[in-house]
């Protein structure tokens, strides 16, 4: 986000949920974290839900942490994307118009995958056209159950 100087503190869309603090009765008064997200997106939900009820999302500036990103999820490629991507659908069936939501899945489901396979064989990444195929087989598997709004299901 390269886009605004993070050297002052301002109100943003959201925080990372590596680094994401709120006070308790807050998120006790929004009933938590939607379990349906398995490590993504679940603080955009929570960060959405509280935008709706008045609070705001602020980056502190004097505030430091440091995240990998990814170290839990290094070693399972497919896994991390088929969660990254279904998170992402059960966001927009959750949050957006029914008519928004199936773009989102045209795009996610159709297009993207495309896009992902070009990208690695771009680079020679055979590897990686086996992990994009692989999340998009359990990706598919499941669209049932992510338009019901199902989240918590084993790919």
């Amino acid at each position: 986000m390269a886009e605004w100087d993070h050297g002052d503190t301002r109100p943003v869309d959201q925080v990372m949920g590596a680094f994401f603090l709120m006070r308790r009765d807050l998120f006790d008064g929004l009933g938590g974290f939607d379990e349906r997200f398995f490590v993504y997106f679940e603080e955009v939900d929570l960060s959405y839900r509280a935008h709706q009820a008045g609070w705001q999302s602020v980056f502190l500036a004097d505030a430091q942490a440091f995240h990998a990103g990814g170290g839990t999820s290094r070693q399972v490629k497919a896994h991390r994307l088929f969660y990254s991507l279904r998170s992402r659908l059960l966001y927009g069936f959750k949050h957006f118009p029914r008519w928004q939501a199936w773009v989102l899945i045209g795009i996610t489901g159709v297009a993207e995958p495309l896009t992902r396979t070009a990208w690695c064989l771009a680079r020679r990444d055979l590897a990686g056209v086996r992990h994009t195929w692989s999340a998009y087989r359990m990706l598919w598997r499941g669209m049932g159950r992510i338009i019901r709004g199902e989240g918590r299901f084993a790919p």
